[in-house]
């Protein structure tokens, strides 16, 4: 029931806003735990009673609760609170820019990955892009409208939202967030790959495949050049500052040519290794090998990222590194999952790499 002191007076308004009383009070009450999933809701007589509205008023809340996820009707038993109401259940994702732009690998993966447990599970995702600082757009003005109605259980960011920090979406500290990154905003927790993992990975594949001389093709500022250097030395095995390029994004094809001249016959110089750290380089790097006339892997052991299970495709033969995004989506729902427990999260959980036989094994 009803308790007397959430009753409101005759005096309360036109029936819109007694409309909205009854939605607002209702849902207060699930999502403060009152209203359990699959309690029954008070029935219609005692509502149009305590909040002096019409049948036709209510019908529209109940309708309105319906809409958004909190309540189902079940025949003549009356309304219940939904088995998984939306402020436990329903994910924010957040992306920085729209599918179909210059999106990377990674970013595709997780959508991708996104849609998969959307289809596959009792979650439920809502997708919001164009948000790397766009405040007005209307993906943005949708999530803040999701956020006031309590849909919302936790927000993934792929990317680190240093502009929302004094925003709206950080208005709300118990509300459960998560990035792909590395943060130390207490107030934001953060997912990464490991990215030394992947480079002292694939150095000991390569070592030990009788590689002495490596060559690199990463974007910029995935890996420091100390670590490079020391990981190298550790293995006995040797580079040249001309054969560490960093590619942007944003010029991929520039991969194509970068191996075509390390490696074409005419270079006294080859190394016998090549290590592509992003999966967007990939296909133009190995079209550059295929362009120079090296043969893979007598010529040269190539180690190529990958971001599991969506593999960038590859005109030579390689080894296939990288993280698993069904790990990296999981482990940020699991984060989320454990903050609005109230338990301690730690600050940063990291992603290790893996080979592709790795990962086959592991599932079997």
């Amino acid at each position: 029931m009803l308790s007397h002191s959430t009753r409101i007076p005759r005096s309360i308004g036109r029936p819109p806003d007694r409309q909205m009383a009854i939605v607002s009070q209702l849902r207060q009450r699930i999502v403060g735990g009152e209203l359990q999933p699959g309690e029954r809701l008070p029935n219609r007589s005692e509502i149009e009673s305590t909040f002096a509205a019409s049948s036709i008023t209510v019908q529209r809340a109940l309708d309105q609760l319906i809409s958004d996820g909190f309540v189902s009707v079940r025949g003549r038993l009356g309304s219940f609170v939904t088995d998984n109401p939306p402020h436990l259940n329903r994910y924010a994702v957040v992306f920085a820019s729209h599918p179909g732009m210059q999106w990377s690998q990674f970013t595709q993966a997780l959508l991708s990955e996104g849609q998969r447990v959307l289809h596959a599970s009792e979650r439920e995702f809502g997708f919001y892009y164009d948000m790397d600082g766009h405040e007005d757009s209307e993906d943005y003005q949708q999530l803040l409208r999701d956020l006031e109605s309590h849909r919302i259980a936790g927000i993934i960011f792929t990317f680190l939202p240093y502009l929302y920090f004094n925003s709206p979406l950080f208005a709300d500290e118990k509300l459960p967030r998560v990035a792909i990154g590395t943060s130390e905003a207490p107030h934001l927790r953060s997912v990464n790959t490991d990215r030394h993992s992947f480079l002292d990975k694939a150095l000991d594949y390569v070592a030990t495949r009788g590689c002495r001389t490596v060559a690199f093709l990463n974007s910029p500022d995935t890996l420091s050049q100390e670590y490079v250097e020391k990981a190298l030395a550790a293995r006995g095995l040797t580079s040249q500052p001309f054969w560490q390029l960093r590619i942007g994004l944003d010029l991929p094809a520039s991969a194509r040519e970068s191996t075509h001249l390390m490696f074409h016959v005419g270079q006294k110089q080859r190394p016998d290794a090549l290590i592509i750290s992003d999966d967007n380089l990939v296909q133009h790097a190995t079209g550059g090998l295929i362009d120079a006339g090296a043969r893979v892997p007598h010529d040269v052991e190539v180690v190529a990222h990958c971001n599991f299970p969506h593999p960038t495709p590859s005109v030579v033969p390689v080894k296939r590194l990288g993280f698993d995004t069904r790990e990296v989506l999981q482990t940020m729902l699991e984060t989320i999952d454990a903050q609005r427990r109230g338990e301690k999260v730690p600050q940063l959980a990291s992603i290790k790499a893996r080979f592709e036989d790795e990962l086959i094994a592991s599932v079997r």
